[in-house]
């Protein structure tokens, strides 16, 4: 695509210098090579219809920028919710079972087909004739821009996903209560919340992104209700658009607190506001705005935008999503406008691109593109309160182009540097930012009982471990002093905790591990996934939540009574916390790269470092297990996160 892009936009910009002006349809008519025959059906088809025409002009003079795969491995690869709803595994599971059948997903292994030499003039004609059928009947259509109209409820397709017409089957199954809604208030936002409610209380979407590893097709996800943001994105797109909603997808390419990227939806307001949702998460409101930190936030458009950097610069090597002609810098619509003006290394010379990386929680991804000025790197609108490391991107890598800093919320760019002979002794904890959740899973805990009894409904309980106080958050070991036998036994969470723990493990007087049948309350899941199997599975990375927040348990039955001699238990958590036993090292970064400060195997739930270098930006890296980890500075004798 970017080929394409680099020819176009070099032609074009030759000949409009010349005067003349040729149009993205020429080009795209060219491009289709033996499918232009396809296309001109359609322009001739709207002849008559200026309308029309104008939106056949607008799909067909961006198609050769829009693309799609096909493939054997891709449609084999796409089975995934299938093979959960047969199979009764889990996403993961699924993900690992396909990927060992099929292999990993090899793009060499599919076709790449353009949609400028791919769509028939049946397909397109069919789809505009829907498309303005339905927009038409619609009571806010008069509020909307043509523009908007062609880029916010037009388009054919979301991303890559399959060719294919949708609309109609979302119109089937929705369609009569959109309509229905309209008649009660014609408010496009009362519509799109009250359809959104709708979604969410129908219930049956399952939320995992251990499936998006291809696109899906609208068509599947109507009918299969799964994956991560992408998917929940795409669906609601496809679902607002076939409704005649003008809506879209707004996204960061690199959350930068966390691992990976996200996208969310936004709808267009009659006047001309966006207003961002995911609609299984938050709804739709006029005045409330999202107030988590993205760093920079780009929209999807259907055309290729001229504001973006890889128009502008046809002959940088832009890194990444970055370089995706269709998506526009939106920050300054989530936290206003500013310019950070921020020390270089050294001159890239004026006008070259420089970039701006947050922490991925293995390495630096750029976020951001801005202007190199002499030693300095000009950025507009980037958010406030994060960490970024200003980066040059040559021959494909990424290197330093200046300290790591935060834009403070006043505006300013306060370095991270060090910078002077100071040392300091740190005490480490984690490995990765706590949350408040992490906090409140131990704190349920307390009050939380482990029971021996003789009979199946726990009538003539015995008390075997009461847990008086904040327990750790990995394994911990109680010694039961009972001589009684025990047929049932069981972990009982105090009120209002749903019992939620990770595992249990009873030991008989030998001190084997006690194994029987699992019992107890129903999963907050209907036993689709959390059910009370989890406590007693061998894997902290599972756990149990009960239905039934204050009379909840999960438990053992056995097959003969035994008595217990010693008890292991570990609450749920993000498994983060420095534990006994793994290899840890902590790492310092200075003038363009990490240095180690040695590594350890701690002996207790943390980790000491002597002679440590004050005022850096620290990585604490478990080699053992695990990918969750989070860049910090040390303040106040405390790890703060970023």
């Amino acid at each position: 695509m970017m080929k394409i892009l680099y020819f176009y936009l070099s032609g074009l910009l030759l000949l409009w210098s010349s005067c003349q002006r040729p149009t993205m349809l020429d080009f795209a008519l060219r491009y289709a090579g033996e499918n232009r025959v396809e296309l001109e059906k359609v322009l001739d088809h709207y002849r008559n219809d200026s309308l029309k025409y104008r939106a056949a002009v607008f799909l067909i003079g961006n198609m050769p920028y829009h693309y799609f795969y096909t493939g054997a491995q891709l449609d084999s690869l796409r089975q995934g919710y299938r093979w959960m709803q047969r199979t009764g595994l889990s996403a993961k599971a699924v993900k690992h079972k396909l990927w060992k059948t099929f292999g990993e997903p090899d793009v060499r292994r599919w076709t790449k087909r353009n949609d400028a030499r791919s769509v028939t003039a049946d397909f397109l004609i069919r789809h505009i004739d829907y498309v303005f059928g339905v927009w038409e009947k619609r009571p806010w259509a008069s509020y909307y821009s043509f523009e908007d109209f062609c880029e916010f409820v037009l388009p054919y397709r979301i991303e890559r996903e399959p060719l294919e017409f949708w609309q109609e089957a979302y119109v089937r199954r929705y369609g009569r209560l959109c309509d229905s809604l309209c008649a009660v208030n014609p408010d496009v936002v009362f519509v799109a919340s009250a359809l959104n409610d709708h979604l969410r209380a129908e219930q049956n979407w399952y939320a995992s992104s251990d499936l998006s590893f291809v696109e899906y097709g609208a068509l599947q996800l109507l009918d299969e209700r799964f994956g991560g943001c992408r998917e929940l994105s795409g669906f609601n797109v496809a679902l607002f658009r076939a409704l005649g909603i003008p809506c879209g997808i707004d996204r960061v390419v690199q959350n930068p607190h966390r691992i990976g990227s996200h996208m969310w939806t936004f709808m267009v307001d009659t006047d001309g506001r966006k207003l961002p949702y995911l609609w299984n998460y938050y709804n739709i409101d006029r005045e409330e705005r999202m107030e988590e930190k993205y760093g920079k936030v780009y929209r999807d458009y259907f055309s290729v935008q001229t504001t973006n950097w890889a128009v502008s610069y046809p002959d940088e090597d832009i890194p990444g999503i970055l370089k995706n002609p269709f998506l526009r810098d939106v920050s300054d619509e989530y936290f206003g406008r500013n310019v950070a003006v921020v020390p270089l290394y050294d001159s890239a010379g004026d006008g070259r691109l420089c970039y701006l990386a947050v922490f991925n929680n293995a390495g630096w991804s750029p976020v951001a593109v801005g202007t190199a000025a002499g030693f300095q790197g000009v950025f507009n609108n980037i958010d406030t309160a994060i960490v970024y490391l200003p980066v040059y991107h040559r021959e494909g890598k990424l290197t330093a182009a200046g300290d790591p800093f935060i834009y403070t919320k006043n505006h300013e760019v306060k370095s991270i540097r060090g910078g002077n002979e100071r040392v300091q002794k740190m005490h480490l904890v984690k490995k990765y930012t706590g949350t408040a959740m992490d906090r409140l899973l131990l704190d349920l805990m307390v009050q939380g009982v482990f029971e021996g009894a003789n009979t199946p409904d726990f009538r003539d309980a015995v008390v075997l471990h009461r847990i008086t106080k904040v327990p750790l958050p990995d394994s911990n070991w109680v010694r039961v002093n009972c001589p009684s036998e025990f047929r049932y036994l069981r972990y009982r969470g105090p009120k209002g905790s749903n019992s939620c723990i990770a595992e249990a493990m009873f030991f008989d007087a030998d001190g084997k591990l006690i194994r029987g049948a699992c019992i107890g309350t129903p999963s907050a899941e209907n036993g689709k996934t959390w059910d009370c199997t989890k406590v007693y599975d061998g894997s902290k990375h599972t756990y149990f939540a009960a239905q039934d927040a204050d009379t909840s348990w999960a438990g053992l039955q056995l097959a003969i009574p035994v008595r217990v001699s010693r008890i292991c238990y570990i609450p749920r958590n993000d498994d983060n916390f420095v534990k006994p036993g793994d290899l840890y090292e902590l790492l310092v970064w200075d003038r363009g790269q990490w240095y180690t400060m040695g590594r350890q195997v701690p002996d207790t739930y943390g980790l000491d470092y002597e002679g440590v270098p004050a005022g850096h930006l620290y990585w604490l890296r478990d080699l053992t297990e695990g990918v969750e980890e989070r860049i910090f500075t040390y303040e106040q004798g405390k790890q703060v996160w970023w």
